[in-house]
This record gives C-alpha cells, structure tokens and sequence, in this order.
C-alpha cells in the first residue's frame, strides 16, 4: 500500500510525505466519539425532518458520516486524495455512474487545462473557450441524452472557483500539490447544492489543518446545526407567514409580504453554514459565510455581513485591482471602481442564473436593482473614506444604541422594499403590486410608526443586555468547543423529541396547529398553484431563489415543456384564448398526444349524436386531458370503455364520452366552449370537473381575458367589470388577481350560470365533479362553497375530494415536479368514478330520463 501510494504520488507530482498540519489533525478517541455522536444527530434530524430532501441532502450524509469516520484516522498524506474519493462515490450515488462519470471527467479534463505547463495567458484563454463550449451545450445548440444535467453539474462546480483560481495562479509561489488543487473543485456539498459559497482558493489551501481538528470540526457541527436551524426557521416563514402576492390586499399585509420575502434568504444562509460545516469536518478551517445580516446598520455595513465569500471574492479578483489602476485613489476612483464592481455583481449573478436555469437574467428589475444597491454602497464608501470613524466610549450609552437600533430597523425595512423589487417578474408588476392595496389613513401610520418605535426600544434594550451580562464576550478556546458541542447536542435531541411522531401528533392536537409543514417540506400556497402546471402556461417566479419552485423546476427533464410548445395550440385571441389544433400528433411530457378531426384528445366522434347512444361532454384542464400520459391512458377514456363493458345506462347501446378538456383552460373559457362547441354535439350529459383552489385559477383566467376588454366585448358583465377596474395586462396575472379578487364568486357564478342556462334550454343533465390531484388535500371552506354554487345553479354535484385518500402520492402522481395524475392515478380516477355512477340510482334515473327525452326530441 505504502509503494503504490508513493508510485501515484510520484506520477502525479504529489510530494510523498505531507508533515504539515500533522499534528493538528490528530484527534483523541473521546474527542471523536463526541464529534461524531453529534453528527449521528445531525444525520438523524435530517431524516425525521426530511430537510432538503428535494436536494438530497440525507443522500449526502450517507456518503459524509462513514467518509468523515475513516477521513479522522488516515494519515494526513492519504486524507486528500480520501476525499476526492468521497466525491467520486457521491458523484455516483447522486447521479448514477453513467451520469456521475461523465461530470467527474468533463471537470478534470477543464481542471487539466489549467495545469498545462504553458504560459498563464494561454491557460486562461483555452480556459475561456473550453466555458463557451460549456454554455453552447447548456443553451441547447448540442444536446445528447443527459448533457443538460451533466453540464449544470459541470458549470455549478466550475462556474466561480476556476476564475479564483487562475487569478491566484499568477501569483502562486508554493506549490500546494495536486490533491488540494483537485479537491478544489470537488466539495461534496456543491454537488447538491448549486448555489454554493464561493471558496477561496488561498483560504481553502492554507487554513487546511491550520488548528485542532477538534476544534475545528466543532466549528463545523456548529455551522451544520445553525444551518438546520435555518432551514426550519425558513420552512416555518415560507409555508405560515409568506402571503402571495395575490393575497396582498391591505398595508399590513404588504410589510409582511416584504419582511417575509426578505427573511427567506434564512434558507440561503443555511445553506452555506451547512456547506462550509462540513467542509470543515474534513480540515478545511473556513471563515464564517454570513455574519448577522438582519442586523446591518448601512448598505456598506450589509456588504460586509450576507455572504461574505461572495463579498471577498469581487472584491479580490475585480475591486481591488480596478482601484490600484487609478494613480489618483481619491473619492472618484472609490466611487467608480464600486460601481465597476456591482456591474460585475449582476453580470455574476446572471452568469449563475444562466448554469442553474439555463437562461441568461437579463431583467430590468434585475439590472435596476444591482445598479441602485451600488450606488447607495459607492456613496456610502465615498462618505466613510471621508469620515474618520469615531472609536464609541467604553459602557452602555442609551443614544448610540438607540441611533443604532434605528438604522437596524431602518436597513430591514428599506432592504426589505428593494428585495420586493429585484424578486418580482418584472417592474410594471412591482408598481402594480404597490399600487393595488387598500389605501391607508393615518390610524395605520400611527400604528406602523409605534411598531417601529417598539422594535427600536426593544433593540435598544437587548444591546443594554448584552453589556450588561457580558453576551458579547467569548469564552476561553477549550471552554468554547466544549460550549459549541453542548448547545448543539442539547438542540438537537430537542429536535429529534419534536419531530418524534407521538410528540409531533401530541403538539398539533393540544394546540389545533398543523405540523405537517414543520415535519416535511411543503410548497406553500402561491409555489402549489405553480406546481399545477397546465394551469398556467409558463412558470413566473421573477428572480426568488427563495421560492422552492426553481429548484422544483429544475428537476424537469429538459423536453418536459407546456403543451404550446408542442405545436398543437391554436391560439385565439377572444375569451377562449386557445383550442387544440385537429388531426395532429405530438409529443407531449414523453407521451404521444393525438387530436381528432374537432380539435379533441379524443376518438373520432361524429357531430350528431348516434341512434341508441348516451352521449357525455367533460370539461376541464390539464388533468383531463391527461397531462402526461398516453391517449388511451386518460380518465376520461378509460372510463368510456368500462360504461360500455357495463349496464349501468341500459338500455342505451352505446356510451360516448366526448373530451373537450385543455390544458390551462378554467372557468372563463369553459362557459364559450359549452355554447359554441359543445352544443353542436348535443350532449345528454355535460360533466364539468373542479379542482383545488378553484376559484383562485378561475379568477385568475378571469383577469387574463379580463385584461383584453374587447376579448369579453359579447358579454356585458365581464366587459363592465373590466372597464370599471381599468384592467390592463402590463400589471402581471397577480395583480389582475388581486383586483378581481372581490368579485371571485361572482364571477365564477356568472360562468356556471351561462353552463347551466345551455343545459336547460338542451335537456343536458349538468353534473359538478370535484376532484383533487394525487397529494392534494381541501382547502377551507372552498368545496362546500363550490358544491352550494353548483346546485343553486342546477348542478348534480359529485364530490370526490377524497379519491386519492390512502394511496400513495408518488404512486399516481406523474412526478415530483408535476402533480397531474400518472397512468395508474388516472386508472384510480376511473375506477372512483365509475363505481359512484353505478351506485347512485338517483342520477342514473334523472341521466336516462333525460336522455330519452333529448331522443325523442331528436327523432320528432
């Protein structure tokens, strides 16, 4: 073992024995019981809180707790290449080994370019072309099996860290070795956690055992436990406290919506703590990543604190080099090598944005926000170059901590309003946003202005504390690890006894509070609706990386579009917006879509109605037309053979179920649809299908027909309600939402009533059929709402809101990023179905009364 390892160290230029930090990474026995009980916690309180599951994250763990037990006790010249190990094994338990192979040589071939022995320039040159070829694979114009995934993989890890590395080659002096340079690039969390921490490379090779291994993987268990704690802490706000903005009516919901969207970048925070705790359980003493940024007291003040290796890396690779240009470095030169920098800030961000969505940020919010954030940093700097920072006298001083508390609060509120800006889909829905809530008197202001008051007193108050008891000093180094350990194996056996399932169900009962939400990641109301996809025709979730829907979405196979991208769609510009082109065939979501001669996902029906048949018309969305699954495969056809194999409707020869579904298609559409297509094929049956959250999507298609008067001109309700409103379609989909929200009923009673009207006046038998997607579970008081608007108009209702209870979702769902029913959800739906029509005698009557009577009617 000892020749083969000095052989490879050989060929690979590796020095044969690596002496330094030796003694640091020794650890005693006791010492690492303690460090890896604490660990096994921490492997544990991710699996009963399913933290990041999404991401992988306990899939990790499984490769860091085993890979950190044999890491403690190699000898030092082995740990290095032990760890490049351990990222190979995740690569392929992550990926697979087809795919995990893949990335693991496109990196070291673009790390190999870096080595090779010619000049720097040339180096970073083939560095640059070997990125290009990168990005035209990323955008599309070469794609084969996997490369997509592979190269957001390849760009996650390379993307930041070659450019901090070839800068610090140029003046590299020691030669650090091969395993270090190589391990660079491969650091286990990144592979799951594409927005990462921007390591240093000096950092990364000189901090490498530079202290006690205990305490240093102390340090990391810490950061691993703060990063935990975040995660639940942003789990809590995002599913309980984050309003969508739909919901956003009055001035109080509006600084919750602020302060709320501002405090997710908890979940950020708690990434990089995690990711830098263990890499510092593998010898890497990394500095801190975030440094109590709620707490800032000026923009320059943040720069210093929220992500910090970001903040060092601009400033390292473009600031200081920008400045040191100038031969006068007086305010203009600060000034404007700031503003040099935070163009560099956005180009940056877009540059990430374009590996992880494929899409380069070009947004005006966006570059509006970058360009005010460095203005207010440049002019700050300028004024602290000027002013000479004055040293605060010893002891508590109740001014300065109350001008202090101030400017926290100040700094959160005014962040707060920009972070609103920079994540909406664009400025004209910010402005409308802003615009559309409740006007306020002076009662609110006063109420706001004491809230303000009163967090400012309490600040003021905690800084009092925290001189008073001496919170702000540290403890000795032997006695702070022994601390760190403690409190965190103290908060998380507090975990684990809340997340026990006795202790959990006790908790919600005793205190009527869901905990489900706590227990497990759960979109929250505004990332559910996105999720149904079909219901919108493109995903909006601006620039929030907050949201969990990008990281949802990027789990989508890259052909995984919505139906207009097939080709199929017609668009319409009147109330129906679309149709589906007839006599096609496409491939939609990896399943063959075909339309007959009338436009439908459907058999060939003629338009009149056969002798002897029972005809029935199904309206609806995405899931039925079946999102996802094969022509045959939909609800609605196997439904249609299990009638007729049955004697349910005897004594009619044949059953025809006609699908008039589309995808994105709700209630503003249906009610057209029902009096100009459906009609013709006179109908015995018109079965309209309601889904969760009904009347948010319908209001929502509502202000999207809404926004186009003329659209909605043939109907004298819509089209003064939109003119009152002075709907517009620059405002974005929300905020028409938001405006229309009060007459939501109204309008979804207008829809049903102009349904029920063609029924009546055609002997159509109207049935409402509420039913959930696989998952799903009701909210509020919405299905009794819906089931009293349909029968007031004259709907048979039937009610299967429970028909996925006791299944498995990830069994009849299509997938984790799309919750539209898979072939065996739309078998169940079938099933469901079929055994309600036969077991209600009381519509089988009023369907064949009514029936006959159309026949009749017919024939005379």
């Amino acid at each position: 073992m000892n020749f083969f390892s000095k052989s490879l160290n050989i060929v690979l230029g590796q020095k044969a024995t690596d002496v330094s930090g030796t003694d640091n990474a020794r650890i005693s026995i006791p010492d690492f019981f303690k460090v890896f009980i604490t660990l096994l916690l921490i492997g544990a309180s991710i699996w009963f809180f399913h933290i990041e599951e999404g991401l992988k994250l306990f899939e990790l763990m499984t490769v860091v707790t085993p890979g950190f037990v044999i890491y403690a006790f190699l000898p030092l010249s082995y740990r290095m290449p032990f760890f490049f190990l351990l990222n190979c094994i995740a690569l392929f338990l992550l990926f697979g080994i087809p795919i995990g192979s893949s990335i693991l040589l496109i990196c070291l071939a673009f790390i190999g370019i870096t080595a090779l022995p010619i000049a720097w320039k040339y180096r970073a040159a083939l560095t640059v072309l070997a990125t290009f070829v990168l990005i035209f694979v990323r955008v599309g114009f070469w794609t084969s099996g996997n490369s997509q995934q592979i190269v957001t993989v390849v760009g996650v890890l390379i993307m930041f860290r070659s450019i901090l590395y070839l800068y610090e080659l140029q003046y590299e002096k020691d030669d650090p070795g091969f395993w270090k340079r190589i391990n660079y690039f491969f650091l286990l969390p990144n592979l799951i956690f594409y927005i990462f921490p921007i390591v240093d490379y000096k950092t990364f090779v000189r901090k490498y055992y530079d202290r006690p291994a205990y305490d240093n993987y102390s340090k990391g268990l810490k950061w691993m436990f703060r990063g935990i704690t975040h995660f639940l802490l942003y789990r809590l706000m995002y599913y309980y406290l984050m309003p969508a903005m739909s919901d956003v009516h009055t001035v109080y919901d509006l600084f919750q919506y602020l302060l709320v969207s501002y405090a997710l970048i908890v979940r950020l925070s708690g990434l990089f703590h995690f990711s830098a705790g263990v890499l510092c359980l593998f010898g890497f003493n990394l500095p801190e990543t975030f440094n109590n940024y709620f707490l800032a007291t000026s923009f320059s003040d943040l720069w210093r604190r929220i992500n910090i290796y970001w903040k060092d890396f601009v400033m390292k690779v473009f600031y200081f080099p920008i400045y040191f240009k100038f031969k006068k470095r007086n305010n203009t030169a600060v000034f404007i090598t700031v503003m040099i920098v935070f163009f560099f800030n956005w180009f940056l961000h877009a540059y990430q944005w374009f590996w992880i969505r494929g899409t380069f940020l070009l947004k005006q919010n966006d570059i509006l926000f970058w360009a005010l954030l460095g203005l207010v940093v440049a002019a700050n700097s300028v004024y602290q170059k000027n002013t000479k920072a004055k040293k605060g006298a010893a002891g508590f001083h109740p001014r300065e901590a109350f001008i202090k508390s101030a400017k926290i609060v100040g700094m959160l509120c005014l962040m707060s309003f920009l972070w609103s800006f920079w994540i909406s889909p664009s400025i004209g829905v910010w402005w409308a946003f802003l615009m559309g809530v409740e006007p306020f008197g002076w009662t609110d202001v006063l109420v706001i202005s004491a809230v303000a008051l009163g967090c400012i007193l309490l600040g003021t108050v905690l800084h009092y504390l925290s001189h008073q008891y001496g919170w702000q000093d540290k403890p000795k180094p032997g006695q702070q690890e022994e601390a760190r350990l403690s409190y965190v194996n103290g908060g998380l056996l507090l975990l684990l006894l809340a997340g026990n399932p006795w202790v959990s169900q006790e908790i919600g009962d005793r205190f009527n509070f869901d905990m489900e939400p706590v227990l497990t990641t759960k979109l929250n109301k505004a990332d559910e609706e996105q999720l149904f996809k079909g219901y919108y025709d493109e995903l909006i979730i601006g620039n929030n990386l907050n949201s969990r829907m990008w990281e949802v979405d990027q789990q989508k196979p890259a052909n995984w579009g919505n139906l207009k991208s097939t080709g199929i769609v017609k668009p319409m510009k009147d109330i129906i917006l679309k149709e589906l082109k007839p006599n096609e065939k496409v491939v939609f979501k990896n399943e063959e879509l075909t339309t007959n001669s009338h436009g439908m996902r459907d058999q060939e029906y003629a338009i009149e109605k056969p002798a002897g048949s029972l005809r029935l018309a199904l309206l609806g969305g995405s899931m039925e037309m079946g999102s996802a699954v094969a022509d045959t495969e939909t609800f609605e056809s196997v439904l249609e053979q299990q009638l007729n194999q049955s004697d349910v409707f005897d004594p009619f020869q044949k059953i025809e179920l006609l699908n008039f579904a589309i995808a994105g298609i709700h209630m503003p559409q249906h009610a057209p649809i029902t009096e100009r297509r459906v009609r013709p094929f006179q109908p015995d049956v018109l079965i309209y299908t309601g889904h969760l959250n009904e009347l948010l999507r319908g209001t929502r298609k509502f202000g999207e027909v809404m926004s186009h008067p003329k659209w909605v001109a043939d109907y004298p309700f819509l089209f003064d309600l939109a003119n009152q409103l002075q709907l517009h379609p620059k405002i974005g989909k929300e905020n028409l939402a938001r405006a229309l929200e009060p007459y939501k009923e109204d309008l979804y009673a207008w829809g049903l009533d102009r349904i029920a009207k063609v029924c009546r006046e055609d002997d159509i038998v109207p049935i409402y059929i509420y039913i959930l997607a696989p998952g799903d579970e009701p909210a509020g008081d919405e299905r009794a709402q819906l089931k009293k608007m349909a029968e007031d108009k004259g709907f048979y209702f039937i009610d299967m809101y429970d028909v996925f209870e006791g299944t498995d979702p990830t069994e009849m769902a299509t997938a984790v990023f799309d919750k539209h029913p898979n072939a065996n959800g739309h078998r169940w739906i079938a099933q469901q179905l079929f055994q309600r029509l036969s077991e209600d005698e009381k519509l089988q009557q009023l369907i064949l009364s009514s029936a006959r009577k159309t026949s009749k009617t017919s024939r005379d």
